[in-house]
């Protein structure tokens, strides 16, 4: 359930984003948003194709193969 910050006053120690697979790269994409909900880690699912990108631009602590058939995999990235 997506919960609309509104207020800006809205924060979680962990977010965690499980897309279906059609909505995999708007949600890598939506990441600066979802780091503004989290007060420590993001948790996403997304394509291995993605990663490099990721752990350039943020802090990526843990990778894990989600789907070998659809190569995605689920990424932890510790909030600043």
């Amino acid at each position: 359930m997506w919960v609309q910050n509104v207020s800006g006053m809205l924060k979680w120690d962990v977010v965690s984003v499980d897309p279906p697979t059609a909505l995999l790269d708007r949600c890598a994409d939506e990441l600066p948003s979802f780091i503004a909900l989290a007060n420590k880690y993001v948790i996403l699912t997304t394509w291995e194709e993605i990663l490099y990108d990721l752990k350039l631009k943020y802090d990526v602590i843990k990778v894990m193969e989600r789907s070998r058939t659809a190569r995605s995999v689920v990424v932890a990235v510790r909030v600043a």
